[in-house]
């Protein structure tokens, strides 16, 4: 019984913790790392927050792009999912992806999303 116990509490503090973490904004990356040094994200998954400028359904093909601003810095997010209104807040995770990084530079740099948070 008490090990019951304790495994139930021990499971409620990390489901919380995790939850306070995505309220706080803890284990986000500021979108300004990102575009500053986009070869050091390349491939990797990352959560973002921040606000929405733009959201275009691009013609002829089932995608879907955002643009997301925070930090003084804007990402390019795609999306087969429902593009948010302008001006919402939203957090995303996903990985980053560029067409091509030439001297450090990226050149097509986006946010593919796995999930909005």
């Amino acid at each position: 019984m008490k090990r019951s116990l304790a495994f139930a509490v021990v499971a409620l503090s990390v489901a919380m913790g995790v939850t306070a973490c995505d309220v706080l904004g803890i284990g986000y990356t500021p979108i300004s790392e990102i575009v500053a040094s986009p070869a050091r994200f390349e491939g990797q998954e990352v959560k973002v927050t921040g606000v929405v400028t733009s959201a275009t359904k691009m013609p002829f093909v089932d995608m879907k792009a955002f643009v997301i601003k925070a930090d003084g810095a804007e990402l390019t997010v795609t999306t087969l999912g429902a593009l948010p209104a302008v001006d919402e807040k939203v957090s995303v995770q996903g990985t980053i992806e560029s067409a091509a990084i030439v001297s450090g530079r990226s050149i097509g740099l986006r946010l593919v999303e796995s999930r909005r948070l």
